[in-house]
């Protein structure tokens, strides 16, 4: 059993507690990454579907946080090389000789339980755009609310979007990599960090310490959010499991990924995939 000195379990603790406030402030100040990409993805709609939006992307806020998200991961990437090394397992993959366990099932069964919350979600803003009034404390408001007026439809082709990269991850599509981990890491970035901020604020309004935002039904934060982290959450288990499944072998000591992971590739599929 190896024995871990106080020296180096301080230096892990502060790496990870740098990670943690690094991504914390990337991902909550002034509404976060995820916010930075809604809102420039919804500017961009907005000069095509000729709609003004009251609000507008902050580039020096977005280069603040990107910042601090690129230091987190370079934070967090220094700190597993370190407990790497220590264990004895390669630095650069963090693989040794044991095999693990087979998660594709899991991945699968994530990727069909992921559509539920991306259906459920898109079902409320197509109704929305269609001029519904379920879930708004003023109906008038709708009045104003068009099918490409930005947030609408547009949210609804990002939650098809998501059902088929999670799907084509799952069974594997015959798609190159990036085509599939891009839009799964961005969908990621954007659904991990509002579930988190959205339901604790849930929580702080149900135990009284604020009050919920004029314009929506109570229950329609309680509905949204919530989706948002089982969604998330689904599709972290989906592409962690497809970038360990259609990894090539590590340049540093040769072992695949999938082996360490327990995903059942064979060497045929990985050239095919991992482009």
């Amino acid at each position: 059993m190896r024995h871990h000195k106080p020296g180096h379990r301080v230096l892990v603790a502060s790496g990870w507690t740098v990670v943690v406030g690094l991504a914390v402030f990337a991902g909550l100040w002034g509404g976060g990454v995820a916010m930075d990409l809604m809102t420039l993805f919804m500017s961009v709609l907005a000069l095509f579907a000729d709609e003004v939006l009251p609000f507008s992307f902050d580039p020096t806020g977005a280069a603040v946080r990107c910042a601090a998200l690129v230091a987190a991961v370079y934070v967090a990437w220094g700190t597993v090389c370190m407990q790497r090394r220590e264990r004895g397992v390669c630095v650069r993959c963090g693989q040794d000789d044991r095999v693990g366990v087979d998660r594709s099932r899991t991945a699968r069964s994530a990727a069909y339980v992921s559509i539920l919350p991306a259906v459920a979600y898109a079902t409320l803003k197509v109704h929305w755009a269609l001029g519904g009034t379920v879930g708004w404390d003023d109906p008038a408001v709708t009045g104003a609310i068009g099918v490409w007026t930005p947030g609408f439809m547009d949210t609804v082709i990002m939650a098809a979007v998501g059902i088929f990269v999670a799907l084509g991850m799952a069974h594997r599509m015959r798609l190159p990599r990036p085509l599939l981990l891009g839009p799964a890491l961005v969908g990621l970035a954007m659904l991990l960090p509002v579930s988190v901020w959205g339901n604790v604020g849930n929580v702080v309004v149900m135990l009284g310490f604020a009050e919920y935002p004029s314009g929506l039904a109570p229950w329609v934060l309680w509905f949204v959010y919530p989706c948002f982290a089982v969604w998330g959450l689904c599709l972290l288990t989906v592409t962690v499991d497809y970038a360990a499944a259609t990894s090539r072998p590590c340049r540093r000591c040769g072992r695949h990924r999938a082996l360490r992971h327990g995903s059942a590739v064979s060497s045929v599929e990985s050239d095919r995939i991992s482009v």
